[in-house]
């Protein structure tokens, strides 16, 4: 009975790493795909120009989700170094994958994120 249920376990802890190594990229998606929305939304006739506390509308949402979004890719990359350091097993081939996925989704986000201060927003 024992052995039957080792194979389930194994699956549970494959998937359970694999959701951990995607983790960081799915951060990486959202930013992304959430900085190109929220440039339509803000250069949109009647919405350009605004500002929030002096700060344009656009840069304003850019900056609060980048900062967030390498916040939390920067506490991934730790947990991933944290579990990479604690084993030498396929859990600590897991961990390696997930700290390579943390790695690179943060490297795409700041990369991603530095357009926004050398080109100017909505064409001017």
């Amino acid at each position: 009975m024992h052995d039957s249920a080792a194979p389930h376990d194994l699956r549970d802890g494959l998937r359970a790493g694999a959701v951990a190594a995607l983790l960081p990229l799915l951060v990486w998606a959202i930013h992304f795909g959430f900085c190109y929305a929220w440039l339509s939304v803000t250069c949109m006739p009647g919405v350009v120009g605004r500002e929030i506390a002096g700060m344009p509308l656009t840069a304003v949402g850019l900056v609060a989700l980048s900062v967030a979004c390498v916040g939390i890719l920067g506490w991934l990359l730790a947990r991933a170094a944290i579990v990479l350091a604690r084993t030498h097993t396929l859990v600590g081939m897991a961990g390696g994958l997930r700290f390579g996925a943390g790695a690179l989704a943060l490297v795409a986000t700041l990369w991603a994120t530095l357009p926004m201060f050398f080109v100017p927003a909505c064409g001017g």
